[in-house]
């Protein structure tokens, strides 16, 4: 395989300024890699949506249709944390099955999707694997129309789940946001809907101090107009306590919330209510969803957060796709201090088209999962390119 070098665009105090084909070699140790791209997947389609550390190693989760089912399976994959394969797994149901989070728990991994077998046509799917990546069970939840999932995340003990999504089988209108918390066999708990008479949905979770969380997400019900942000205060039974809308006349389109280490909170979107192709949208809000910032970070071209990790520098790392950097369509990285301050943002691909999907932190740097076509064994690729401190 060619080699393949990331173009970057840096917004730094600097007098050096790089022209649109400078392209910097990749760093590569053989003691110890501190800046890598690769692709793992099959001659078909094939894609990477969420990543995790798991010690000294990296597992991620997305979805491929050149293993087992061409219809599409989850597709789960182990690394060392310089991008060496360990392992990959195909598991799924007999339709169309598309991986999209993954969480870990006390006793192995939680693993969730949208699956074509049900009760409807598209249902939520969850399997529960153990370190080695062996099946332990399976369920889908869902009822005669579409439901979907956007996150895992399990509680502060690892012994329970949440599963964050949207349906259109229950609810107060078109689709509502959807929560459900199971224990580790898959036994819901209890389940919850949100939302008004138009089209709303649920991206993430977060817990708060007292015991109670915050849903995020989107909603269409209420709002300055056309999809806002959606922040909904439950108590630990999941019952809605209060909410609160951010958002412009334009489209937002949420992502993931993340508590950061001062116990505010940041959510991760993209917006098109000034720039309508769209920005990176960053929203700082305290524990009473009151906001501290608002951010758009992005270029001339369509650009959209899809994640963000706060780092122990206390940074905050987004990942997402670009196509204001590098070429068209590119994985795109922003790091932004703690007060919402730009410190850069740059594009990772090649000729074809990338994206990011996921961002974890390493000892020596960042690692974004994603997709690409530029690089592979065809159609398009599971994507990971680690970015050195």
């Amino acid at each position: 395989m060619k080699p393949h070098y990331p173009a970057h665009f840096c917004l730094c105090l600097s007098l050096i300024l790089f022209s649109c084909n400078h392209k910097p070699n990749i760093i590569e140790k053989k003691e110890v890699v501190s800046s890598f791209e690769k692709s793992f997947g099959s001659v078909s389609d094939d894609e990477g949506r969420s990543i995790i550390r798991d010690n000294n190693n990296l597992l991620i989760l997305g979805s491929t249709k050149g293993m087992k089912d061409s219809q599409g399976d989850f597709y789960l994959v182990k690394t060392s944390l310089d991008g060496e394969l360990v392992w990959e797994k195909s598991l799924g149901w007999i339709g169309d099955d598309f991986g999209k989070c993954i969480a870990a728990v006390n006793d192995g991994y939680i693993l969730g999707g949208d699956i074509h077998e049900g009760n409807g046509d598209l249902d939520i799917g969850i399997i529960k694997v153990d370190s080695a990546g062996k099946e332990l069970w399976k369920k889908n939840f869902g009822g005669a129309m579409d439901d979907q999932v956007f996150d895992i995340v399990t509680s502060s003990d690892k012994l329970s789940f949440y599963i964050v999504g949207r349906t259109k089988s229950s609810g107060s209108g078109d689709f509502d946001v959807w929560v459900i918390k199971s224990d580790l066999n898959g036994n819901s708990q209890w389940q919850k809907t949100y939302g008004g008479v138009a089209n709303d949905g649920g991206s993430g979770l977060a817990f708060l101090p007292d015991g109670n969380f915050l849903i995020y997400g989107y909603t269409e019900s209420s709002g300055a107009g056309g999809r806002d942000l959606w922040l909904i205060t439950a108590d630990a039974n999941g019952t809605e306590i209060s909410s609160e809308t951010f958002g412009g006349a334009g489209y937002e389109e949420p992502h993931n919330i993340l508590r950061t280490i001062t116990g505010n909170y940041l959510l991760c979107a993209h917006t098109a209510s000034i720039d309508q192709l769209h920005n990176l949208f960053a929203i700082k809000v305290n524990s009473f969803s009151v906001p501290i910032f608002e951010k758009e970070v992005g270029g001339d071209m369509h650009d959209g957060g899809e994640a963000v990790i706060q780092g122990k520098s206390t940074d905050f790392l987004f990942t997402g796709y670009t196509s204001s950097f590098g070429n068209d369509n590119q994985a795109y990285f922003v790091k932004m201090k703690s007060n919402g301050d730009l410190i850069l943002q740059e594009g990772y691909g090649g000729s074809g088209y990338e994206r990011g999907y996921d961002i974890v932190e390493t000892d020596l740097g960042y690692v974004i999962v994603g997709e690409t076509n530029s690089i592979g064994k065809g159609g398009k690729d599971l994507y990971l390119v680690k970015i050195a401190k």
